[in-house]
């Protein structure tokens, strides 16, 4: 970066009229931190950072009153060449929006539920429980550690960065430490979702099956492929079709295929018990610290954590929010909440 003699900007960056200044200085450090992380010189950043916090005092609130990334660089604009003839195209600005600026230019925002949801579709699944369910109550330990440890972490960190760069994992780890890594690690999760689909697909075809009453077209494997691709470029059409079909096609999905499900196993269980039946694990307390067993204990605890992957991968759609600042983190909150209720409550 070019060395800059001072902080101070080039020209007037303050608004009309001043009233609260509650977080004005927070939005003016951060945009400063972000702009210069994205190699702006110094004077620019500056430049940016003082026409944030100005139009943040003209805003009740603190983060509501973040200013759009829009009118910082229209601001900041004026603030650098205050005598540009009318006409006159306005000078470039940083890429993306401000830190936890609400999104710019959008005409259909996703629901904050919706985001919500897409987020428990990724992460959250039944499939693990019959394998946990004998281990008792001492399972509810067994998700709960790794939840403590690994998913409020990711979440919180999520939050963060989606909110400050417009982007997912390509984005962020391009910022802190180059293209080839910010490359790499996208790649590394694009290529899981390469290997993971088809073998996901193929357990649902081996449902299907049986849901039409006939098993044995699990053992054919023409019937296998055709679904293999009429689910992969069905789901790739809808994803073409833009986020708000995405956000309405993952957000009933996670209720038909994670939310009533997860339900149905509470009220027949206490249905179950409600009717005198035996429980075929104990419910004394004590059960809930599971038994060790050495490295199986290790081994199932990691094998928890793996479970909990994916609260990042719906950070492209921050941005598809009324308000990412305040929106993303409550997004990811529910999320979070109906993840752990998924897992822990049946």
């Amino acid at each position: 970066r070019r060395p800059a003699p001072h902080l101070r900007p080039s020209g007037p960056a303050s608004a009309d009229e001043a009233g609260a200044t509650t977080g004005a200085g927070d939005t003016c450090c951060r945009v400063l931190a972000a702009a210069l992380a994205r190699g702006a010189d110094l004077p620019d950043a500056a430049r940016l950072a003082a026409a944030a916090g100005a139009l943040a005092v003209t805003r009740p609130g603190a983060q509501d009153a973040v200013p759009d990334a829009a009118d910082v660089v229209a601001l900041a604009g004026r603030a650098a060449s205050p005598a540009r003839p009318p006409g006159a195209r306005p000078p470039p600005g940083p890429a993306g929006p401000a830190l936890g600026a609400p999104a710019a230019g959008a005409t259909t925002f996703m629901p904050v539920v919706q985001l919500a949801m897409l987020t428990v579709v990724v992460v959250a699944s039944l499939r693990s429980l019959p394998a946990m369910a004998s281990y008792g109550l001492g399972s509810v330990t067994l998700f709960i550690v790794p939840a403590i440890l690994f998913l409020v972490p990711t979440a919180l960190v999520a939050a963060e960065l989606a909110t400050g760069w417009k982007g997912g994992v390509f984005t962020w780890v391009r910022e802190a430490f180059g293209e080839r890594a910010g490359f790499v690690a996208i790649w590394l999760q694009w290529i899981q979702n390469v290997v993971w689909y088809p073998t996901q697909i193929a357990f649902i075809a081996a449902s299907l099956s049986f849901v039409v009453g006939d098993p044995g077209l699990t053992q054919n494997g023409l019937y296998t492929a055709v679904v293999i691709l009429v689910l992969d470029w069905g789901s790739t059409l809808i994803t073409l079709a833009g986020a708000t079909l995405v956000a309405k096609v993952g957000s009933w999905s996670g209720v038909f295929g994670t939310i009533l499900p997860a339900v149905l196993l509470i009220v027949l269980g206490a249905v179950w018990l409600g009717t005198g039946e035996r429980s075929e694990t104990t419910l004394e307390a004590s059960a809930v610290i599971p038994p060790w067993t050495g490295i199986a204990s290790i081994v199932l605890i990691v094998s928890n954590v793996l479970a909990y992957a994916g609260m990042e991968v719906n950070a492209v759609h921050a941005n598809d929010l009324r308000n990412p600042g305040r929106g993303f983190p409550r997004s990811i909150a529910i999320a979070t909440v109906l993840i752990l209720v998924v897992f822990v409550r049946p």
